[in-house]
């Protein structure tokens, strides 16, 4: 059986800044194991509360890459490819 957790937040700038938080434990631990990072998050309006303030965070940005990626599955001539 799977688990899951419930959070629930004061307002929207509360959820994106424990989703800084996390994405911050998660970088640190990677470069701390192997010397890097990489981050894959949607692109879009989804993420847009978090990325300032993920990117106002003392991290070695030097070896984080960041990948953006969709969720939208179209052909790839569709003008939204």
């Amino acid at each position: 059986m799977t688990e899951a957790e419930w959070w629930e937040f004061e307002n929207v700038e509360a959820m994106a800044k424990q989703i800084a938080d996390d994405i911050e434990f998660i970088i640190k631990q990677a470069i701390e194991k192997k010397g890097r990072a990489l981050i894959i998050v949607p692109g879009g309006s989804t993420p847009k509360l978090v990325f300032p303030t993920l990117a106002a965070r003392d991290l070695d940005w030097s070896k984080v890459t960041l990948m953006l990626t969709d969720d939208r599955l179209v052909a790839k001539d569709n003008p939204l490819s």
